[in-house]
């Protein structure tokens, strides 16, 4: 039997393969202490880097607690929020897009 953590590793590394296919270098972020999955970083021509944070999950919706914790880290260090969703073909977006795009779908939290 396939365990969640299984799944969701599964997945991770199938968003991980994606990024690294683009030209990316991409590690995972193992026990995920951190409101992201992945770190992708790339070198731009004159030298300086792009930094992404990835969080990934297999199923929508991102709860809104799990999105305010990435945007939030993120703009402390001048990083890229991504989310990546998707069972089968694999879905990126810009965190504060997905927000924008889906405020009345996002799980309201209790609290």
């Amino acid at each position: 039997m396939v365990t969640n953590y299984q799944k969701g590793y599964a997945f991770e590394l199938k968003c991980r393969d994606y990024w690294r296919r683009k030209g990316w270098s991409c590690d995972r972020t193992p026990a995920s202490k951190t409101p992201y999955d992945l770190t992708c970083v790339r070198k731009t021509a004159d030298n300086h880097q792009t930094v992404l944070r990835v969080q990934c999950q297999k199923h929508l919706p991102f709860s809104r607690k799990k999105i305010d914790a990435l945007i939030q880290w993120c703009g402390k260090e001048s990083s890229h929020p991504l989310l990546m969703w998707g069972n089968g073909k694999v879905n990126v977006k810009h965190a504060i897009d997905y927000m924008a795009e889906n405020v009345y779908k996002i799980h309201k939290e209790v609290g």
